[in-house]
This record gives structure tokens, sequence and C-alpha cells, in this order.
């Protein structure tokens, strides 16, 4: 954790970083950050902001990608950030907790970074409007995904044998 205030002291500003990615070989936007994450208390809705630094030591070189909002549940929440939309210059990927006026506590577990999967999950998905002849699928979008590719068949039916809707541009469809 980096700490920006008086050494020993909580700091206004702390950040997990990673160790420094090869970019020649991994540029940032192909990569994706995953991890698990709860607030100490049901009292706590804790904000994280994934970026990319150049210097691992100063705060102040942290470029925000995106922001991850942590529900005030005691219960582990999973978060996937793409770094597709990074285009600026730093090799070392950080999770900073920005700290309101009074004091917050959670918990990180599982940090991953890997390639960014070419087929983005979406979270969230729910059928909603149901009848005899259709429904309606919604999903909360993936940053990353631009189009989605929905398949759907018999319960229980194998993926890649069901019925498939090609070329979805929004966050829903009725089947």
């Amino acid at each position: 954790w980096y700490l920006t205030t008086t050494t020993g002291t909580y700091g206004d500003y702390e950040a997990v970083v990673l160790p420094p990615v090869n970019t020649a070989t991994n540029p940032i936007n192909t990569l994706q950050l995953s991890f698990w994450a709860k607030p100490t208390s049901t009292s706590y809705s804790p904000v994280f902001y994934v970026g990319v630094m150049t210097d691992p030591e100063d705060i102040n070189t942290f470029q925000s990608v995106d922001t991850v909002n942590v529900l005030n549940s005691t219960d582990w929440q999973f978060f996937e950030v793409p770094l597709a939309s990074f285009t600026g210059s730093g090799q070392y990927v950080a999770i900073r907790a920005n700290r309101p006026s009074s004091a917050w506590y959670a918990y990180l577990d599982d940090v991953i970074l890997v390639n960014s999967p070419s087929c983005p999950r979406v979270y969230d998905v729910a059928a909603h409007g149901i009848t005899q002849t259709d429904a309606t699928i919604t999903w909360t979008p993936n940053a990353a995904a631009f189009e989605y590719e929905v398949q759907y068949g018999s319960a229980g039916f194998t993926f890649g044998s069901g019925t498939t809707v090609n070329y979805i541009y929004s966050d829903s469809v009725t089947l």
C-alpha cells in the first residue's frame, strides 16, 4: 500500500501496485485485471480506482482507467476490469483506494492480471417478461465489448448446439 501522508499514518490515498509489465510484449491495453473485494463492515461502500502508474513510488503518476464500486456487503464480490481503454504510458497496474472524509476498511484478494479474453464476460444476466413464446434477456455490459452474441436452447442444451443470435449492439434481446 502506498501512503501519501506522514510515515506510519494512514494517507488520503493508498494503492496496491503490481510488478512492472513488459509493455513491449504485453501492452497494457491488451490486459485485464480481476480481483475479489469486500468491505469489513456493511457501513462502508468502498470505491477503488484501477489504473496505471509510471512510477510505483509516486501516486501522482496514477492514471485512472476505471472505477470499481464495492457494495456495502460483507460478502466477497468479484470484479473484472479490462484495460482496453488505456492510452497513456506506464507499466505498473495499480488499484487505488480513495479515502473519503471518514475512514473505511476493505479487503482485496486474488488479484490477477491476464491477457484480455477475445470474448469479454457480461454480468447480471436476467430474463424478463417470460411468456410461452418469448422472453427478454438483459445484462450489464462489459466496457470492453461493443457487440454481443447470444445462444439459447431448451433447458440443459450444450453450448454450441443452441440457436445463436449474432451482432446485438444493445444490452438486451427478446427471444
